[in-house]
């Protein structure tokens, strides 16, 4: 009898051990042998269960690449153990990531069954990648050369070219699933600066090519000429080109400190060479005379200079004391045109009083560059100022000329899109603006985008207030009506 009971115990122990044992085989290492998505391997053995579930139930981490979309499912389940329907069907369907984003975060559920009272749960936590930065593994270009030498981390480059390209092809490569912008065939001048864009997921790089193009090989040429020309009092220099014409300054110096200091424009061609040009230069310059312009210290110039100027019909430069030059062109005057003060301030040379009132008008951070006239009132036709903005505005920089009206104490537009560029007088290149000048009076050089208070805007402000006010009368008047 106690055999009996003691094999009674035996099977009892037996029986109820089976679904604990049952249970205890359902863990990462047994239930599931393998748990793929895409090209990414689950690590079932990282896996962290739930003890609180009734079933044993695991928690999962996985990784997808950043541009994952339409991903295959592989779940292979141990020896003796089976897929749910719902997962076997997942797997048969496999997972789409397309819309989630980049470290977006998605979950789904995989349950393995070993008998049908026993099962255990995986829940699979997905992360999408972050794309990771974009480089280049380099840069060419059909003509020219790249500086410095490339570097995947090396973000600008200049890509000086030979005078006359007018187009060059980019090319870069990167890696195979970055998308490159800004290459292949693309239209250059000097100083452009193109941009190579590229693109992984929602990382993106830019690298910056600025276009340097090489001298005209033409201007070299007639450079080295003019200096077999050049004298102890004398000299011709080139103050501007361009692919249709050169721009020459001649000057000489007279008795005592009066110079003359004329300008002179000669057409070119992709033909022309520097003797072709020098012989045109000379037939432009025979039977001029040496006119001279010395200010007199009260800096008037005459009705008889201008005569004088008109006469000889070419353009006369007339430096001042301060950093300005007034380029009279004898071709354009006329007969009514009358003498005028040349005397100019500029900068910390202007009044302190004028100047206050200006640059209260200013933002500081324009550095305007005021300009007082002391002449009042119209100027012969044509005639030019040629602005010193050394070390206040740089070239290339596009300023705007704003007359002060002293009577509403406001600025008004007078000029605009005048570029700042380089004029060589005298032997010197300095930094400057031109433009043609009609009245004197006072004005301010700002930067095109300046914050100065200007009687247009306050024009413009007043009107709308009023306009306001007026429609405020109108409303009142037919309420009352009402």
């Amino acid at each position: 009898m106690k055999k009996m009971k003691n094999l009674f115990m035996a099977f009892l122990v037996a029986t109820l051990m089976v679904p604990v044992l049952d249970a205890l085989e359902f863990n990462p290492n047994t239930s599931l042998e393998t748990l793929k998505i895409g090209e990414a391997t689950v690590d079932l053995t990282a896996c962290t269960e739930n003890t609180e579930a009734t079933d044993p139930t695991y928690v999962c981490e996985v990784e997808v690449p950043y541009n994952a979309g339409k991903l295959t499912l592989t779940a292979t389940p141990k020896s003796g153990a089976s897929l749910s329907t719902q997962s076997a069907d997942l797997v048969s369907n496999g997972l789409d990531y397309s819309n989630l984003e980049e470290n977006g975060k998605s979950s789904f559920s995989i349950i393995v069954e070993k008998t049908s009272e026993t099962s255990a749960s995986y829940t699979i936590n997905v992360t999408k990648k972050e794309a990771s930065k974009p480089y280049l593994k380099g840069i060419s270009a059909s003509v020219g050369t790249l500086s410095p030498n490339f570097a995947a981390d090396n973000y600008t480059y200049n890509l000086e070219v030979p005078y006359g390209t007018k187009k060059v092809s980019l090319s870069a490569t990167s890696d195979a699933d970055v998308t490159i912008d800004g290459i292949g065939d693309v239209e250059i001048t000097d100083g452009d600066v193109k941009v190579i864009k590229l693109t992984r997921g929602s990382a993106t790089t830019s690298y910056e090519i600025t276009i340097v193009v090489g001298e005209n090989p033409l201007i070299a040429d007639i450079e080295k000429e003019l200096e077999k020309e050049m004298t102890d009092d004398s000299a011709i220099t080139i103050s501007d080109y361009s692919d249709s014409f050169i721009k020459f300054v001649y000057t000489k110096v007279l008795e005592g400190e009066s110079f003359i200091a004329k300008q002179y424009t000669v057409s070119i061609t992709k033909d022309s060479t520097a003797e072709s040009v020098i012989t045109s230069l000379k037939e432009a310059m025979k039977g001029d005379s040496d006119l001279s312009i010395l200010l007199p210290d009260n800096g008037n110039v005459t009705d008889e200079n201008l005569e004088a100027i008109k006469k000889d019909g070419s353009e006369i430069l007339i430096p001042t004391d301060s950093d300005v030059v007034w380029v009279i062109d004898g071709s354009k005057l006329t007969d009514t045109d009358k003498g005028f003060n040349a005397n100019v301030s500029v900068g910390e040379e202007v009044a302190k009083e004028l100047a206050d009132k200006i640059n209260k008008l200013l933002n500081p951070k324009d550095k305007g560059l005021i300009i007082d006239f002391e002449h009042s009132g119209n100027l012969p036709k044509g005639t030019k100022v040629i602005v010193s903005v050394q070390d206040r505005f740089a070239v290339g920089d596009v300023l705007s000329l704003y007359y002060y009206n002293e009577k509403t104490g406001k600025l008004e537009l007078a000029k605009s899109n005048l570029k700042v560029t380089q004029y060589e007088l005298d032997g010197e290149v300095e930094d400057v603006v031109i433009f043609e000048l009609e009245h004197c009076s006072s004005y301010v050089l700002l930067p095109a985008s300046n914050n100065a208070q200007t009687g247009v805007t306050n024009v413009l402000f007043y009107g709308i207030l009023a306009l306001a006010s007026l429609a405020g009368i109108v409303l009142l008047l037919k309420k009352k009506a009402n």
